[in-house]
């Protein structure tokens, strides 16, 4: 699959939409039901996969800005295909930062915030590595892999 380059003019509101969609539905359990959810409410597929790969992580940016956040990310076609992005290309991603730190800055509700980044996996490795003990001064972060299919 390749990635989409031309974001469409109606992505920020999707984005705005999507913070209260996934910040207020804390009992869905799967990715699968919340791209599902993402998708009944008018969030074309490709984009609301977008948002609920890129939203986590600029959420939990704001939540742990003290960390060392990687600049790449590497998208996974398959085992051996793999490409090496720069999330300041992600036109997406730097709009989904965008509209996170407004969020930020408009009285956030802990809830949504919590409920948005329960999603990251960045999130929840650190999560288990001080729930193990760990210090997070310790974190040290790594470029994600993204799996793509093909």
């Amino acid at each position: 699959m390749k990635l989409e380059n031309e974001v469409p003019s109606e992505f920020r509101k999707w984005i705005v939409e999507s913070i209260q969609l996934i910040g207020n539905n804390a009992l869905i359990e799967d990715i699968e039901n919340l791209h599902e959810c993402l998708i009944k409410s008018g969030i074309p597929e490709f984009e609301s996969g977008e948002i609920l790969v890129f939203l986590p992580t600029t959420f939990c940016e704001n939540l742990l800005p003290q960390l060392n956040w990687p600049s790449i990310y590497f998208d996974c076609y398959s085992e051996e295909k793999k490409i090496k992005r720069n999330y300041q290309e992600n036109k997406r991603y730097l709009m989904m930062k965008e509209e996170t730190k407004k969020y930020w800055n408009e009285n956030p509700e802990n809830d949504i915030i919590l409920n948005i980044v329960k999603w990251s996996s960045e999130f929840n490795a650190i999560n288990k590595m001080l729930k193990d003990g760990g210090k997070l001064e310790n974190v040290k972060m790594t470029a994600p892999y993204i799996w793509r299919g093909e």
